[in-house]
């Protein structure tokens, strides 16, 4: 996990200087478009760093998993992990759909969006909950099936 983070603490320090380190030979947009790790537009040095952080985001989770294996609530979390498309597909559809329709999804604050986030996430969890006691997969992942 410290490699992870490391890498991606490097991956953000080499944006920086070389926006910074830059600037001489490229104006500031141009330096920023080239060696940003924003996730828009996705550049190399972003995917990168969001690599490092994923793998020490997981490597988490399974330390949590292992250490409290018998709680409720990680029961709950890795149903919601094995509902995943569904919740994927919800997310854009539901979750950022009404945002759409209401106008917030590009006019929204980033307090807003993560109180959203969050309370996108605890209904997931519901819902997964609630599926997962009467069917053994996700809607999504039935019809996956189905098809495949």
């Amino acid at each position: 996990m410290i490699y992870s983070l490391s890498g991606a603490v490097i991956f953000e320090l080499l944006s920086y200087f070389l926006i910074h380190w830059t600037s001489p030979w490229l104006d500031a947009d141009s330096a920023s478009y080239l060696f940003t790790t924003k996730p828009m537009p996705p550049t190399l040095l972003y995917v990168c760093s969001a690599a490092c952080l994923a793998v020490a985001v997981i490597t988490i989770c399974f330390y949590i998993v292992e250490r409290f294996e018998k709680n409720r609530l990680t029961g709950w979390l890795i149903w919601t992990g094995q509902l995943s498309l569904s919740h994927y597909l919800g997310h854009i559809f539901i979750g950022l759909g009404l945002l759409e329709a209401v106008g917030y999804l590009n006019n929204g604050h980033l307090g807003f969006a993560v109180a959203y986030g969050c309370g996108y996430f605890v209904m997931a969890v519901i819902f997964s909950w609630a599926w997962r006691k009467r069917v053994k997969r996700g809607p999504m992942e039935l019809l996956m099936r189905k098809w495949c």
